[in-house]
């Protein structure tokens, strides 16, 4: 996150938690996505569509996991057991998102969560754009919810669905702005 135009990661993984991450994503040979406070570390297959999703802006590097200062999220693109990979990670105590329309598991450190890394900085009253499931809290506790895409997981919680392009969500953005 962006605090004070500076970037700022709420919670990392630890070395020690790190590192039983990466023995279970060797054991079930994954690819993943590492992301570091800027920086990212990608081992998945070449044409995977995450790749499109990363630093759209050109301003991150791409480099090789062990020189990421901090890993604030860690994605899995493919995994010979994705299900078995998932239940690992629950059981080192990890927060885990297995994103089965997308074939994707999100890792993040203990019970990290976007509204809860909201609240450690004192902020309780947000408007909030998603687009996956790991968005449901986030969304549920926002003033203004915005749904990007049609994720069915989401149906309910956001007041307004959007198309999922920059355009339809600056668009959003834009009357949010206007509305004051």
């Amino acid at each position: 996150m962006s605090v004070g135009g500076r970037v700022r990661a709420r919670a990392a993984f630890g070395g020690e938690e790190l590192g039983l991450l990466l023995r279970e994503a060797e054991r079930y040979r994954a690819g993943y996505l590492a992301d570091g406070p800027w920086d990212y570390a990608y081992t998945g297959p070449a044409g995977h569509p995450i790749l499109s999703r990363v630093d759209q802006g050109g301003l991150a590097r791409r480099v090789e996991p062990g020189e990421l200062p901090a890993v604030v999220k860690f994605l899995v693109v493919d995994a010979t057991d994705m299900a078995a990979l998932a239940e690992a990670g629950r059981a080192l105590g990890m927060t885990v998102n297995h994103h089965l329309d997308e074939a994707l598991i999100d890792f993040a450190p203990g019970t990290t969560t976007k509204r809860e890394a909201l609240a450690s900085l004192g902020i309780d009253e947000y408007n909030a754009f998603g687009n996956d499931i790991n968005d449901l809290e986030l969304l549920r506790d926002a003033r203004h919810a915005v749904r990007v895409g049609a994720h069915p997981g989401l149906d309910g919680v956001a007041r307004v669905t959007v198309a999922p392009t920059p355009e339809a969500v600056a668009a959003e953005i834009s009357r949010l702005a206007a509305d004051g």
